[in-house]
């Protein structure tokens, strides 16, 4: 009988160790009424400035028209170049058991590998 338990008690403690494990990393929110928190208070009674304002203001430095230096050619993380066309000898031609839709000297002609049969 205590083997029983124990069993019983040890796939309790799993389920609930599962059920823990789903629960979202977030706080749900309330059915929308926001409550105030003491820490949005407290930010709120400290935005006061603490210095007044000069009276006189001061002189803008006048941005230099050219650059000091040249911009340096540092690669974009992501960035790639922009995709060439396949070269005309990388695609097959088409032969007569390929399956095919429309006149044989179409314009434009749709390759398509796939297994649709």
């Amino acid at each position: 009988m205590f083997k029983r338990w124990s069993v019983l008690w040890g796939a309790l403690l799993v389920l609930m160790a599962a059920l823990a494990a789903c629960q979202p990393a977030t706080p749900r929110v309330s059915n929308g009424a926001s409550e105030p928190t003491e820490t949005a208070t407290v930010a709120a009674a400290t935005v006061a400035p603490t210095e007044p304002p000069s009276a006189a203001p001061t002189e803008a430095t006048p941005a230099p028209s050219e650059p000091t230096s040249p911009p340096a050619a540092t690669p974009v993380p992501g960035a790639t170049s922009a995709p060439q066309p396949t070269p005309p000898w990388m695609i097959p031609e088409i032969r007569e058991g390929d399956w095919v839709k429309g006149p044989e000297e179409a314009g434009v002609t749709i390759v398509e590998y796939s297994d649709f049969q």
